[in-house]
């Protein structure tokens, strides 16, 4: 299928396409565009250059599908390779700076055959219109690349790029902030040598950079192979890159020779700003696929996108983008930033509140049925209510909060409900069921742990995940104390609290109360001994005696706090007593069907 090969960076530069010089690296229009800058990357790899210039340095993989016209599609390792490209291009003008110096005075000769060495790596051709980058970017950006950057000989370009361009493409000045942090770090570390030494220091740079950064070269004949290969890639903790190869496939059966330049790039923003919307776009684009189509694991969708766009019509695949892709974006979004639902009638106030306990507990699996759910309720579909649809909700918060955050089963078993009720839920969408909504509530009620086991595991379990005791505690206070009835400040700033403290002091009185230590710690965890408070309160009062504590819970704008007050002590009796009154509200807030 294809066989990897050790390449210079030299060697890849030379003959993009393996033996064929006049080739040249192309970056696909709908890949991601270039972005080190966003978590320094480039510091990391101008670091890696000078500390490796005696020995040869291991710099990655590279993945290239050829195309007609001596074109090498970059499909993995476009990042380091423009950024290598941009190197030398800083090498050049450094040299060409360190000249107009005078610091060349007595080897003009050597430092123009250097310069010449240099640019052959990284433009074809020597007239001035035949000038070609070996590397040419996506449309969107490819031009300031190319004459801001690589084919820009202006001797102010260092001074030129420091000034921001107001509105600049976000990739562009990122490119140009790639150049000048390389060009401040041959300042750095030449600027003080000069004549010979200078120039043989240049020409070891220049040697390291061409035959000692290796990489390890594959082509592929697909876009299936590379993403195969990324799976293997992934198991050494490389993050698959679905979102960019789904983005190829789709834009590729849209771009045809008639195709309108000023479409594809409205196109293209589109797709950009939908990426922006959503946290994990590839996950995004798995659970899209589940929902409308069969269900399968996140390594085979790229597989079943490719196959699909095969075989539909450049209209059908447009509709898919554009209808599926990009609306269901905002809906997606949703649901990693519940809290960004501005709407505040009581239907949208509750899709909130279920959509936070869903993040909470850290639920993605149930993401598909929520965009076949969505699907339903659009307006354009409108085949359910908004009530039926916040019914739906519940129900998932529900059996994920009792099946995976009390009695801790495996999720993967309802992943594979979820996609199969997604499925029933598109057909309900478009007419095609002859089920309903309440065929959907009962398959997810049969997934429910019986109460028992629900109640075992709620009195048993050791709580000890903030974030899941803070939604648990804000979502039961108000269902017992309506937040018409009080004021509670946000989540952010409300602290959980440990009735009896982790770590009590030698002389506490929690240590004559609780004298078997084994029995203290196994009652520390337990929901009952948690309250919610407000932070400086939590840090004045957390390893006090409950006398004292007990004082200041009297204060409390929390229902849930106050009730601790009734208590004249707090033992183990105590903890117990109230986790049973506190599964008896979970049951309301959570119904176990």
């Amino acid at each position: 299928m294809f066989e990897p090969k050790k390449r210079s960076l030299k060697e890849l530069l030379d003959c993009p396409n393996e033996g064929d010089s006049q080739s040249q690296f192309v970056v696909p229009r709908f890949q991601r565009k270039y972005e080190w800058e966003k978590e320094d990357q480039v510091a990391t790899l101008i670091d890696d250059v000078f500390s490796n210039l005696d020995r040869q340095y291991f710099v990655g993989p590279m993945i290239f599908y050829p195309k007609s016209g001596r074109k090498a599609e970059i499909i993995d390792g476009q990042q380091r390779l423009v950024t290598f490209v941009i190197f030398f291009r800083a090498l050049m003008d450094y040299i060409q700076r360190r000249r107009d110096e005078d610091a060349f005075s007595i080897v003009t000769d050597e430092v123009e055959e250097l310069k010449y060495d240099i640019r052959k790596l990284i433009i074809k051709g020597r007239g001035r219109g035949q000038r070609v980058p070996v590397l040419r970017l996506s449309p969107k950006i490819d031009k300031d690349f190319r004459q801001e950057i690589v084919l820009n000989e202006n001797s102010q370009k260092v001074e030129n790029f420091k000034g921001r361009k107001r509105g600049e493409y976000p990739a562009v000045r990122r490119l140009k902030s790639a150049y000048l942090r390389i060009f401040e770090s041959l300042r750095e570390r030449y600027d003080s040598r000069k004549e010979m030494e200078l120039l043989n220091s240049l020409q070891d740079l220049v040697d390291s950079l061409e035959d000692k950064q290796t990489f390890v070269s594959l082509t592929v004949n697909s876009y299936n192979d590379a993403y195969t290969i990324f799976g293997t890639i992934n198991a050494r903790g490389k993050a698959l890159n679905l979102s960019d190869l789904v983005k190829i496939v789709c834009f590729e059966k849209l771009h045809t020779e008639e195709t309108d330049e000023t479409y594809l790039d409205e196109l293209e923003s589109y797709w950009d700003e939908a990426e922006e919307k959503v946290k994990d776009f590839g996950a995004f684009i798995w659970h899209l696929w589940v929902s409308n189509y069969k269900s399968c694991s996140k390594k085979e969708v790229f597989t079943k996108i490719e196959e699909h766009f095969k075989t539909i019509t450049k209209d059908e695949a447009e509709g898919f983008i554009y209808d599926t892709i990009f609306d269901e974006a905002d809906w997606y979004h949703l649901y990693e930033n519940p809290g960004e639902i501005s709407e505040s009638d009581d239907i949208t106030l509750e899709k909130k509140r279920y959509l936070e306990m869903l993040k909470a507990m850290g639920a993605t699996r149930c993401y598909p049925l929520l965009l076949s759910i969505d699907y339903c309720v659009k307006p354009e579909t409108n085949t359910i209510t908004k009530e039926q649809s916040n019914e739906l909700l519940k129900r998932i918060a529900s059996l994920t909060f009792w099946h995976s955050g009390i009695c801790v089963k495996d999720a993967r078993h309802l992943e594979a409900i979820y996609h199969g009720l997604a499925l029933e839920m598109r057909k309900i969408g478009t007419g095609h069921s002859e089920l309903d909504v309440n065929y959907v509530l009962s398959e997810l009620s049969k997934q429910f742990p019986s109460e028992d086991e629900c109640e075992s595991n709620f009195l048993s379990k050791s709580f000890d995940n903030g974030n899941f005791v803070k939604m648990m505690l804000r979502n039961m206070e108000d269902q017992k104390y309506p937040p018409a009835e009080k004021e509670l400040k946000g989540g952010r700033q409300v602290w959980w609290e440990h009735v009896l403290p982790k770590h009590p002091g030698k002389d506490s009185e929690w240590r004559k109360v609780f004298e078997d230590e084994r029995e203290r710690m196994e009652c520390v965890d337990r929901l009952g001994n948690h309250a919610l408070l407000y932070g400086p309160t939590n840090r004045t009062i957390s390893n006090q005696d409950f006398s004292k504590k007990r004082e200041r819970y009297h204060d409390s704008d929390c229902g849930l706090t106050l009730e601790i007050a009734k208590y004249d002590e707090w033992d183990k009796g105590t903890i117990e007593e109230r986790t049973k009154e506190l599964f008896e509200l979970a049951k309301q807030v959570w119904p176990i069907c």
